[in-house]
């Protein structure tokens, strides 16, 4: 039997990152954004600004090689948020070190993402590229920056056999 990659989406917010039931949320903020947007602003607000706070002080520079993982003392639906640097986005290292710290579902935002059928599609499609080689078995959670997003994720992930909705 050959195993798949099980996604699912869920619309960025306070309520969604409530009710994850995944391993980690994976966050992939950009140095230079103040504050915080998307998934990792509001996991920022749940986390009473743990993840802002680690930026202001310099001890967290989000460079492109910089991994951090941290507890969210249950104040979200998952147990660890792992902050990946964005130096320029490397969707393989990420995989492979989520895939090391033993996560087998988790939660994320893919960085970078304009609301609009261009950048979206190509954006998942590599995504689900990397994924499916990397993380087959798992569970992965795509959060929606916008409603379309969704609409977008099942129309690229029916051009692969092993992605499944």
């Amino acid at each position: 039997m050959r195993e798949v990659v099980g996604i699912s989406c869920a619309q960025v917010g306070l309520s969604a990152l409530d009710e994850l039931q995944v391993d980690a949320l994976v966050l992939m903020p950009f140095k230079d954004e103040h504050p915080l947007k998307g998934a990792a602003g509001f996991c920022d607000w749940r986390l009473n600004g743990r993840v802002s706070s680690l930026f202001l002080s310099d001890w967290y520079q989000a460079q492109a090689r910089d991994v951090l993982m941290m507890d969210t003392c249950g104040r979200i639906g998952s147990k660890w948020v792992f902050l990946f640097g964005q130096g320029r986005r490397n969707i393989r290292r990420m995989l492979e070190t989520l895939k090391k710290a033993d996560i087998r579902s988790m939660a994320l935002e893919l960085p970078g993402i304009d609301p609009g059928p261009l950048s979206a599609p190509e954006a998942v499609a590599a995504f689900l590229d990397e994924a499916r080689e990397i993380y087959r078995g798992s569970k992965i959670t795509l959060l929606a920056p916008y409603p379309r997003f969704t609409e977008f994720v099942h129309q690229v992930a029916a051009d692969f056999d092993d992605v499944e909705i």
